[in-house]
């Protein structure tokens, strides 16, 4: 099986990419944080309280559609060496030979932050910049030499 792991701040094409990679391949499925989120209140909502429960719900899915043979796309900003790191820790616990492959989506930051700006999602232009903020004051560098996990790393220049 091949485990794709999405990596980038908020608007950089995560999504976009992850999409595409799912819906041109009927082997793989996309697993998305944000997805969830909108199914646990209907609509797009980050709520701290409820995050475990998110990540609880992702990772059930994880496993059960890599015990199904299946491809996966996880779409989310997988920000932390530490973060990323125990989600490759978790799959290869589950199915040994999975092939994972980090996708690093790299983007400018007004970029990102005119298409966040496109769909606000409840939050204003002044939240999504302290948002953005935090999440680049966060973000560990990916490296296929982080963990023995990644077998490659596919690296996407997203400006446009």
């Amino acid at each position: 099986m091949k485990a794709y792991i999405m990596i980038g701040m908020i608007g950089s094409g995560k999504s976009s990419w992850a999409r595409m990679a799912a819906g041109t391949d009927f082997n793989t499925i996309r697993v998305s944080g944000d997805d969830i989120r909108n199914m646990i209140k209907d609509r797009y909502t980050f709520d701290f309280q409820l995050e475990p429960l998110v990540q609880q719900m992702k990772c059930a899915l994880i496993v059960q559609i890599l015990l199904a043979g299946k491809n996966i796309v996880i779409d989310d900003c997988h920000l932390t060496k530490d973060a990323r790191s125990g989600l490759c820790a978790m799959m290869v616990g589950v199915v040994p030979d999975t092939k994972i492959s980090y996708v690093w989506m790299q983007c400018a930051k007004d970029v990102a932050l005119k298409r966040r700006l496109t769909d606000l999602r409840g939050r204003s232009e002044f939240e999504w910049r302290q948002v953005m903020d935090k999440h680049a004051s966060m973000f560990d560098t990916p490296s296929v030499a982080e963990n023995d996990y990644v077998s490659d790393m596919i690296r996407v220049v997203n400006n446009e």
